[in-house]
């Protein structure tokens, strides 16, 4: 590499120095005089030393070990006595909860009343919890009623009679309790007898009233202005009408 860059280096010396000399030649030799410059060839001679180093020596050195002090530092805290905090707390607040009253059957009884009529009664509680269901524990209601969860006693009884019937109770809890009733009932009162017999003036004359429904026994009276036949008096222990009509007065002309 380094005779290459030699050589390039002396051939741009050459080519400079020959453009040199005839730049001088024109100007100081005219007439095709010229001075030439002849090549100058240098010989590199290249000259390759090999030195022969002796063995390496390797040494090798042998420290002792290393020395390790270790330093042990001991504190020593005392710590302030512990501070026992003693609180005293209030007595539990007991709170003592009535126990509720008894649960009774409030409604001492039903009444009764005519059939073909529409009939409400409420049945009423005490005591236990609230809320209460009803319920028909024996016996048998009259024809036509019903007793609801709420202690309704409804409907329209078709029925006339006597009926006995127990109801229970039972409360939010559980409880229960009963009670019996009676209750009594009848047909409407009425007059059977719509049209009596035809009397004969001058004769007796007795005819019975006939009536249905009501509790008897009957009691019966004059409810009019109009007056019974003359010689005739309602019987009011036996239901009858009777007596003599008077013959007729005959009136002189």
């Amino acid at each position: 590499m380094v005779v290459l860059l030699w050589v390039l280096a002396t051939a741009v010396v050459i080519i400079a120095a020959n453009a040199a000399v005839r730049l001088v030649d024109q100007q100081v030799f005219p007439e095709g005089a010229s001075i030439q410059v002849l090549s100058t060839t240098t010989t590199t001679t290249t000259t390759t030393t090999t030195t022969t180093l002796p063995p390496a020596t390797t040494t090798t050195t042998t420290l002792p070990p290393p020395t390790t002090t270790t330093t042990t530092t001991t504190t020593t805290t005392t710590l302030p006595p512990a501070t026992t905090t003693t609180t005293t707390l209030p007595p539990p607040t007991t709170t003592t909860t009535r126990p509720p009253d008894p649960l009774e059957v409030d409604t001492e009884w039903i009444e009764g009343g005519r059939t073909g009529g529409s009939f409400f009664v409420l049945i009423r509680g005490t005591g236990g919890v609230a809320p209460y269901r009803w319920s028909l524990a024996g016996g048998a209601m009259p024809t036509g009623l019903s007793l609801t969860q709420l202690g309704l006693v409804r409907g329209v009884p078709t029925e006339a009679g006597e009926f006995s019937f127990t109801v229970r109770l039972e409360d939010d809890r559980g409880e229960s309790t009963e009670a019996n009733f009676t209750m009594s009932l009848f047909d409407p009162l009425t007059i059977d007898t719509a049209v009596l017999p035809v009397a004969t003036v001058g004769y007796s004359y007795a005819t019975t009233l006939e009536a249905s429904g009501g509790t008897g026994p009957y009691t019966w009276t004059v409810a009019t202005d109009i007056s019974s036949p003359v010689g005739s008096e309602p019987d009011e222990t036996l239901h009858a009408c009777g007596g003599r009509p008077p013959l007729p007065t005959m009136a002189n002309e």
